[in-house]
């Protein structure tokens, strides 16, 4: 199992949902994906756009932003 880190803070959406699909899409099954944003509507968009790829997906209120946990089941 990989864990790819990703910071997108200090950008603005769609910039967060594009880089969470590219990166996503690199992983294998099982592997997970944490992406920190501090834009409120990546909050709501990521998981909508990965949530649909058989994915868990997890938002957790962090100092400075979310932390956006996606774990690859497919």
């Amino acid at each position: 199992m990989e864990k790819k880190i990703v910071e997108c803070r200090g950008k603005v959406c769609p910039i967060p949902v594009i880089t969470a699909l590219r990166v996503f899409n690199q992983l294998k099954k099982g592997d997970e994906l944490e992406i920190t944003v501090d834009d409120p509507l990546a909050i709501k968009s990521i998981p909508q756009e990965l949530g649909s790829f058989e994915s868990d997906v997890r938002v957790e209120k962090i100092e400075k932003g979310w932390k956006i946990t996606i774990n690859k089941k497919v």
